[in-house]
């Protein structure tokens, strides 16, 4: 054989050697691929349960803020009206 010929067959050896190398490599990165697209998913579910936590407080922010307020202010008027009934004899019947 000659030295170009030995050559040639060095160079297909090392192509080859690359060419195992990187689909090891392209195994490796689809396996990287699943575990983040497997992680992606339970990112996604952990985060619209957050949401839903997040949206189950405000409603219940807004029913304080608003339905109890009100009925504690229709309970502080109330009170307030028959204080100052109570301090207005003249409203009194007789």
């Amino acid at each position: 054989a000659s030295p170009f010929t030995l050559l040639s067959l060095v160079f297909l050896i090392q192509r080859e050697y690359q060419f195992f190398y990187q689909s090891q490599n392209i195994q490796k990165i689809f396996q990287v691929i699943e575990e983040f697209a497997k992680d992606y998913t339970r990112f996604e579910e952990e985060l619209k349960l957050l949401e839903n936590n997040f949206s189950k407080v405000h409603d219940g922010l807004n029913q304080i803020t608003t339905t109890r307020s009100n009925k504690l202010n229709l309970r502080f008027r109330q009170i307030k009206e028959l204080q100052s009934g109570a301090d207005n004899p003249s409203m009194n019947l007789e």
